[in-house]
């Protein structure tokens, strides 16, 4: 039997979604609020009332709100990844443009800088103010990172025996030189993770690679 709670978080997320994506003010504070909610169900499964699997509920929230499923995911590990940093209400004020702005910094900086901060929670300073500032005080790159944006869906029940291979792995792939940094997203952390795994597997077993044709 659900909980009365988790019913009632779920519910909040379709009227928030649905406030959200009727809006054309783009709700800054909404996303960053939203993305708390969506955390609170990854963490506590909530989606289990409704939906078979976190992904179902997430393609079924996406189009209420007019985002796409990887953007909502973007949302919620941004406030999971800076709510050791600020508290709910500042990342609310701060908005999820800026927020998300903040959690790339996270992964390059070990400390943000005051005037960075300062800049994030003040309601003057636009997405544009803040970008200048962390190029300011970090010299971080001021373009937008290249590449292409990935989600390799990998969730799911295991037994005893397939977790404990895992975070061993997980353990191995941490601790190899040159060592993970734990002061990284865990999100930029489990990224390093996937790809030295791959690399390992791909490096191991060439026979079951693809053929290049020229």
């Amino acid at each position: 039997m659900p909980s009365e709670h988790a019913i009632n978080l779920l519910r909040a997320i379709d009227r928030d979604a649905a406030k959200l994506g009727a809006s054309s003010s783009g709700l800054e504070r909404g996303f960053a609020a939203l993305g708390f909610s969506i955390l609170e169900v990854a963490e506590m499964h909530y989606w289990e009332v409704h939906y078979d699997t976190f992904r179902e509920f997430l393609n079924a929230v996406a189009p209420k709100c007019g985002r796409s499923v990887d953007q909502l995911r973007r949302y919620f590990l941004t406030v999971r990844d800076l709510s050791d940093l600020f508290s709910r209400d500042q990342l609310e004020t701060i908005g999820i443009t800026k927020a998300m702005q903040l959690r790339q910094v996270k992964d390059y900086a070990i400390v943000l800088p005051p005037r960075v901060v300062l800049a994030a929670l003040s309601p003057e300073a636009t997405a544009k103010d803040l970008r200048k500032v962390i190029h300011d005080e970090l010299k971080f790159p001021e373009d937008d990172q290249e590449g292409e944006w990935i989600d390799y869906e990998a969730e799911g029940y295991v037994d005893a025996e397939r977790k404990a291979t895992i975070d061993m792995g997980i353990y191995a792939a941490m601790h190899t030189e040159p060592v993970i940094q734990v002061n990284i997203s865990k999100s930029a952390q489990m990224m390093e993770v996937l790809w030295r795994f791959a690399a390992e597997y791909a490096s191991s077993h060439p026979e079951a690679l693809p053929e290049v044709k020229p």
